[in-house]
């Protein structure tokens, strides 16, 4: 804990901003971007204030994230929907017609990532990453053939 808070010491001198108790906030300009909760045993970053009070509160323990079991009880770990991500990606922001393909096969790909360990065992900290794609029937690598194959011929 001594040493967290020494880290968020010197992330707050370095622009991170103190919005209230235990609460804080990036300065790039957009309302609600990127926040930091802690309460004194977990820290979680949330792109929206409201999830991540409700994600310190135990509210979505098995019931609403579908990764909750791989979060919680971790010294570490990390949830990221790359389909909520996905939508906010515009394709027409591309300079080409390939490239707008490219993002659009790219959006097809990946469901969700999660992260978590930090446990350490046998001299040394043990994670885990797990890269979940969205055709749960066909092989990863597979998958990762078909759209490499894809990206190459645009």
């Amino acid at each position: 804990k001594e040493n967290f808070n020494k880290l968020l010491g010197l992330a707050k001198s370095n622009g991170l901003v103190q919005t209230g108790v235990n609460s804080y906030a990036l300065p790039i300009g957009f309302t609600d971007s990127v926040v930091l909760l802690t309460d004194g045993n977990y820290a979680v970053v949330s792109n929206k204030s409201t999830n991540a009070i409700a994600y310190l509160q135990g509210s979505y323990k098995g019931q609403k994230m579908p990764a909750a079991a791989d979060v919680y009880g971790h010294p570490f770990a990390m949830f990221m929907d790359v389909q909520q991500m996905a939508k906010a990606v515009d394709p027409s922001i591309s300079h080409s017609v390939n490239d707008a393909a490219v993002i659009n096969e790219g959006k097809k790909l990946l469901s969700d990532i999660s992260v978590n360990g930090g446990a350490y065992k046998n001299d040394a900290f043990e994670y885990k990453i797990a890269v979940n794609f969205m055709n749960k029937d066909e092989n990863s690598l597979l998958q990762l053939i078909d759209f490499a194959t894809k990206v190459n011929n645009q």
